[in-house]
C-alpha cells in the first residue's frame, strides 16, 4: 500500500505540474506570428503612439 500511494502522489504532483506550466506562457513559448505582433506593439509603445494600459492589454491578449 505505501508504494500505491507514493505513485499516486507523483501522478497527482507530475498531472498538477503540467496543468500549470501549461497555463503560463512565456515569449519563448510565442510562435512567429506572435513574436512580431508583440514587437509591433512594442515598437509603437516606444513611439508612443500607444499608452502603457493599452500596451499591456494587447499583450494579455496574444497571452491568450
Amino acid at each position: 500500500m505505501g508504494t500505491g500511494s507514493l505513485v499516486f502522489v507523483v501522478l497527482l504532483a507530475l498531472t498538477v505540474w503540467v496543468l500549470a506550466r501549461q497555463g503560463r506562457r512565456t515569449l519563448d513559448d510565442w510562435g512567429p506570428a506572435e513574436r512580431r505582433a508583440a514587437d509591433v506593439l512594442a515598437e509603437r509603445f516606444a513611439k508612443g503612439e500607444i499608452d502603457e494600459r493599452e500596451y499591456r492589454s494587447r499583450i494579455d491578449a496574444l497571452r491568450r
